[in-house]
């Protein structure tokens, strides 16, 4: 026997030469490859290369006979001997050629624009059903057999040298066989997560059966497995549509018993193998091409720049999963203050595409000194910009400094007399930079407020409204303007009001309903010093902050009387609707809110022409009562029928909540701040609203009907006028303290006490007995009546009634 070949790959084929002698018997040939020179041991682990026949009388016998023999296709590399062997009659006879075969390693041929890869398995074990809890990882051998006790192998392969995104073109497993009983293994995918370290029978994953499929096995050496089915699942393994949780490998059918080699066997070419052919991705290559702020360096703390970044992709393929990510750094390479994050999505469509960000950014304190702005792009991909570093720019060195502002107030403090008023503080930035800033009052906000310039950037003018003092003392106001980045951040100023002067008076106006007169009275002596004619059956009334006029609503005449009070006399009478009740004056006495009952609707009354200027319809039952709060931004109105209170904004004449409140609201007070409202009404109870939430907080049962309400100027005291219904003649004074919303006192006074006042001061409150046709006086320090006042038939006055007035040259 001669080769005429000395080196092939497994597969092919093996042209080969023979000679025999003639027989008298028929007779064949058989060819073999085998591992080493001893027929009798190497036998069983020889590969059948072919075989030939002759007949008896054949012409050949003596000759050279040609034969072209095929390699199996799982020969494993290596250095073989081929022999041949007789068969037929008598004892088979053995020669081997004298030369050896080299089995070479296959050569792969590489399909253009692809890569190759060769995976060993790194994980791989075998579990069996008659060992349920053993593991065997550490296994030279993977079992398959498939009879009354089963073994399974499971092999794994890592595919992360696989870029995601890959065509697979063509994937073939290549096992070692070496021991088989059988011809057919069965593949399939698996479901779940095992370890080759602890994974059993009683542990085992699932199988999957998207991808299973059989092949047919070759016999001892490699078997090199290829399946469209295999070729799938490692795509869906690569490209994340499927878990990579490896492979089951099975005996095919009953009875078969297959062994293959694992990747602990010693010999590295024994152990399992994946090859997958595949095209991997085309790749983008990210760089910014252009890097500049606008405006330029220098720059200062709180100033905004653009930023414009102009990103490109000069690579191959589209950048849909890149991002650019911009720093503000203390060095060229300084990453640690990211300042923008932004996907460069306009990159998707198509290769080369450019796109320019523009970002704004604030310069913060803690910015200042020199520093860079850093710009990077980046593909998860590109492996590129990983080796040529052109995917970063850096833009400077440059400055950044802090400008500090400084705050100036003029003047500090402001002195102003005890009438009512404005006056103004001026705002400057006399240092470096941008300086915001806020002004509020943080004491005095019963009387002073802020009514513009509470806020501004630098300068501006801050003007301050304060109500007139009638008490005997001064009083301080203080405002407070803070600038949150000047070097001094907050500076207080003062408004300094002088104590109630010689021309300042207080006088009562009491209207009569039943004389249709109004009572004034002089309070600092009680004394009734005018009477005032008005319309039919007056009600209501009001007086201005100013204290120039005094507002009373007629329900006879339907009207609204307009008094002078520097004259006390009638100087307009503006008609309104039918029914009137409450009314209430804005705090720059500019325009007057008419209760008109008769219509269940508010008139609006514009106080320099003295006409209605609107009329707010929305849902009133019966409203009696009508209230502004000390700002001048909310409007209460109580509905006595329909158990509730309105809320009205004065921005825009519209109700814009209604608070449910026991019995049938009447009288509202508010205290100073106006933070909480009260409201009497019939039915024994007095309810005290949180503004804030518009709520009932509390309600206090007083044991008898109520009307008027008053609260004294530092909101500690509620007073509230209280009659029995069943006995008219007895009416009472319930005295509340509003830190425990609690009943304190009780002090009798005349019939039917109707509207009450608190005086300036607080030393006295002043009751209107509509039934006793009196006004009696109480000490506050006391809570006991000390005088007692004839006024004219059934005075009511639902309403404030007293009023601080500029008395020089008035009449005695």
């Amino acid at each position: 026997l001669n080769l005429r070949s000395t080196s092939v790959t497994a597969g092919d084929t093996l042209e080969a030469d023979y000679r025999y002698q003639s027989f008298t018997t028929d007779f064949g040939v058989e060819f073999y490859l085998d591992n080493n020179t001893n027929p009798y041991d190497g036998y069983f682990d020889a590969w059948r290369l072919g075989a030939r026949f002759h007949g008896k009388s054949t012409v050949m016998a003596g000759a050279n006979n040609p034969a072209t023999l095929t390699v199996p296709s799982n020969v494993t590399a290596a250095t073989y001997y081929v022999f041949i062997k007789s068969t037929g009659s008598g004892m088979p006879r053995y020669f081997y050629a004298p030369t050896p075969l080299i089995v070479a390693e296959e050569t792969v041929q590489q399909v253009p624009g692809s890569e190759t890869v060769t995976l060993t398995a790194n994980a791989d074990t075998y579990i069996k059903e008659a060992n349920p809890t053993l593991n065997f990882g550490s296994a030279s051998l993977l079992r398959t057999t498939t009879d009354t006790n089963d073994n399974y192998g499971l092999i794994k392969f890592n595919l992360n040298s696989i870029p995601a995104g890959s065509v697979i073109s063509d994937v073939e497993l290549k096992l070692y066989c070496s021991y088989y009983a059988g011809s057919q293994i069965y593949i399939a995918e698996s479901d779940s997560y095992w370890s080759e370290s602890s994974v059993t029978w009683d542990t085992k994953p699932t199988q999957g059966y998207e991808y299973p499929f059989f092949y047919n096995i070759t016999g001892i050496g490699y078997q090199q497995i290829t399946h469209s089915n295999l070729t799938n699942l490692v795509n869906d393994w690569v490209n994340g549509t499927e878990s990579n949780y490896g492979i089951y490998l099975y005996a095919g059918n009953v009875g078969d018993n297959i062994s293959y080699s694992s990747s602990e066997n010693s010999n590295s070419s024994y152990r399992p193998k994946l090859i997958v052919n595949y095209t991997p991705p085309l790749l983008p290559d990210l760089i910014i091409a252009n890097l500049h702020p606008n405006p330029s360096p220098p720059f200062t703390v709180g100033q905004s720049i653009d930023l414009h970044a102009q990103v490109n992709n000069i690579g191959n393929g589209p950048a849909d999963s890149s991002s650019v990510g911009c720093y503000l750094g203390t060095s060229k390479t300084d990453l640690s203050n990211p300042i923008y994050s932004y996907p460069t999505s306009a990159l998707d469509s198509a290769y080369g595409e450019s796109k320019t960000n523009y970002d704004a950014y604030s310069f913060a304190a803690s910015d200042v000194g020199q520093r860079y702005l850093i710009c990077e792009a980046d593909y998860r991909d590109d492996v590129e910009e990983n080796s040529d570093n052109n995917n970063t720019r850096v833009y400077g060195p440059f400055n950044v400094v802090e400008l500090t502002p400084e705050l100036s107030i003029t003047p500090d403090s402001q002195s102003v007399n005890s009438n009512s008023g404005t006056t103004t503080f001026t705002v400057n930035n006399t240092g470096s930079g941008t300086m915001p800033w806020t002004a509020s009052v943080v004491s005095g906000g019963s009387w002073l407020s802020i009514t513009s310039g509470s806020s501004g950037t630098d300068s501006g003018t801050i003007t301050a409204e304060f109500s007139a003092n009638a008490t005997a003392s001064s009083r301080t106001g203080t405002i407070r303007v803070i600038a949150p980045n000047a070097s001094v951040s907050s500076q207080d100023v003062t408004v300094l009001q002088s104590d109630l002067d010689n021309n300042q008076c207080s006088f009562a106006y009491i209207p009569n309903s039943g004389s249709n007169t109004v009572s004034v009275i002089d309070i600092s002596t009680n004394i009734v010093v005018d009477t005032i004619i008005v319309g039919s059956i007056p009600y209501g009334i009001a007086v201005s902050p100013l204290g120039t006029h005094v507002y009373v609503t007629h329900q006879g005449s339907n009207s609204v009387s307009v008094i002078d009070t520097s004259t006390k006399t009638v100087v307009d009478t503006i008609t309104v609707g039918n029914d009137l009740m409450g009314l209430a004056v804005n705090p720059s006495d500019t325009l007057l809110y008419v209760v008109d009952a008769g219509s269940a609707t508010v008139s609006v009354i514009d106080t320099s022409t003295n006409t209605i200027t609107d009329t707010i319809d929305d849902g009133f039952v019966q409203p009696i009562d009508i209230l502004m709060n000390p700002s001048g931004t909310l409007i209460y109105v109580s509905n006595h029928t329909g158990h509730f209170v309105s809320v009205i904004d004065t921005s825009t004449n519209n109700v814009i909540d209604t608070i449910t409140v026991a019995g049938n609201p009447m009288g509202l007070a508010t205290n100073p701040s106006g933070t909480r409202l009260y409201v009497s009404g019939e039915g024994n109870y007095f309810s005290v609203i949180d503004t804030s939430t518009n709520t009932v907080i509390e309600s206090i049962d007083l044991g008898r009907w109520s009307t008027g309400v008053a609260v004294n100027s530092a909101g500690t005291v509620v007073y509230v006028a209280t009659y029995d219904e069943a006995d008219l003649a007895f009416g009472s004074i319930s005295v509340i303290d509003t830190s425990t919303n609690t009943i304190v006192d009780t002090i009798t006074v005349g019939a039917v006490p109707y509207g009450l006042s608190v005086n300036p001061s607080d030393t006295h409150v002043y009751v209107i007995n509509a039934y006793g046709n009196t006004v009696s006086v109480i000490d506050t320090s006391t809570n006991t009546v000390i005088d007692t006042i004839p006024v004219g038939d059934v005075p009511v006055g639902l309403g404030h009634f007293i009023s601080t007035e500029n008395c020089k040259d008035q009449p005695v």
